[in-house]
């Protein structure tokens, strides 16, 4: 699931934690990246608020397809939004690809990634602070990654946090490791590939720029991170040739320097992890080889676990700080993780949810050009 995000897939060399988190491992300082440009602020009128205080932005040079199917100008094909900006990544027409970010309170548009003869995937965006990820394909399964830290106001404090080079990828429903990186505006946290026959190491990068390894394994493995820094981690039963088969997938939090077992489940009861306040939702499926079913939520604290699951006629599509999102015919429909109160969001069966946005389009958007997202804060 990449540009669809590809799920990725070389297995990693387990250090089977128990209770304790491994030793953590300083890795090398970000480099500097040269300051983007800044776009002129005139004319741009790139965002609109309605009186139901859902907010309206768009790209203005930007248009889907021409009549004759070629790109006009440049398309959008990624977005993600939180409560002060939105990101958009863009395919220019001579092939080259850009990041761009709109102010939700003033419309300025700022150049996040410029013109790059790369591509490029947004892995995150929470508090203002975006995580873009350029990668070149090399050829024979092999890729290199760049993993960049941008803040959307200030486009000249980017940094790398990570270069990799990515190699055995997979096509298809394969798991290949990708960063994948999140973010609470604060830390970080990615995974950095070890290559074929290594370790891969999820890596977190704390407030103060140190980082360290906090989990390394030879199985795929998903993770998430909370707004105070705790890290989920879950494991699937996908090991490399060669390896030993794991009779188990395990769910993790590292919190306070240490890793700690939440929970186990059979082999192929994958599922991806989400953070919430006092809980860790485990989906019941990944959405590529098996859809998502459902969602458990594991009380941080202990105790009994449930699972929110989508109504008849509906489906999973994501999660906001607090709740489980999912479409169904008349639109979405959110389920509050710690009371299960359920309630209705945008009547759109076009949903991207976000920890503290939903970015959503009407039929009208879709046919507009330039192209429009609608935005509800959450």
């Amino acid at each position: 699931m990449r540009g669809a995000i590809v799920l990725v897939a070389v297995t990693l060399m387990s250090c089977a934690p128990q209770t304790a988190g491994p030793t953590p491992t300083p890795l090398q300082a970000a480099s500097a990246r040269p300051s983007p440009a800044v776009l002129p602020s005139s004319g741009l009128g790139a965002l609109s608020k309605l009186p139901d205080g859902t907010l309206v932005v768009s790209v203005p040079d930007c248009a889907t397809t021409s009549q004759g199917g070629a790109i006009a100008g440049c398309e959008v094909i990624e977005t993600a939004a939180d409560k002060g900006a939105f990101v958009a990544g863009l395919r220019q027409a001579d092939g080259t690809f850009e990041a761009r970010s709109i102010d939700l309170a003033t419309g300025e548009i700022r150049v996040l990634i410029p013109r790059a003869d790369v591509g490029m995937h947004i892995d995150d965006l929470d508090n203002g602070i975006a995580i873009l990820e350029e990668h070149d394909a090399q050829g024979g399964g092999s890729a290199h990654a760049r993993l960049i830290r941008v803040p959307s106001r200030d486009p000249s404090g980017a940094a790398v946090l990570d270069d990799i080079d990515l190699v055995g990828l997979q096509g298809g429903d394969s798991w290949n490791p990708w960063p994948m990186a999140k973010t609470n505006g604060r830390e970080t946290v990615w995974l950095h590939a070890g290559g074929l026959f290594l370790p891969h190491d999820v890596i977190l990068q704390t407030a103060d720029g140190q980082k360290r390894s906090v989990y390394q394994t030879d199985q795929a493995v998903w993770f998430d991170i909370d707004d105070n820094g705790r890290v989920a981690i879950a494991t699937l039963a996908a090991p490399l040739a060669g390896a030993t088969t794991p009779t188990t997938e395990e769910l993790f939090i590292y919190e306070g320097g240490a890793l700690r077992r939440l929970g186990t489940r059979a082999v192929g009861d994958s599922g991806i992890p989400i953070s919430f306040a006092d809980a860790i939702g485990w989906t019941l499926g990944t959405g590529s080889v098996r859809r998502i079913d459902g969602v458990e939520i594991v009380p941080l604290a202990g105790g009994a676990t449930r699972t929110i699951r989508p109504e008849s006629g509906c489906v999973y599509t994501g999660r906001t700080a607090a709740e489980i999102v999912t479409i169904c015919p008349s639109g979405a429909r959110l389920f509050d993780v710690a009371s299960g109160a359920v309630r209705s969001g945008p009547q759109s069966r076009v949903v991207l949810a976000s920890r503290h946005a939903l970015i959503w389009r009407t039929a009208a958007d879709l046919a507009a050009n330039p192209q429009v997202y609608r935005i509800t804060p959450e």
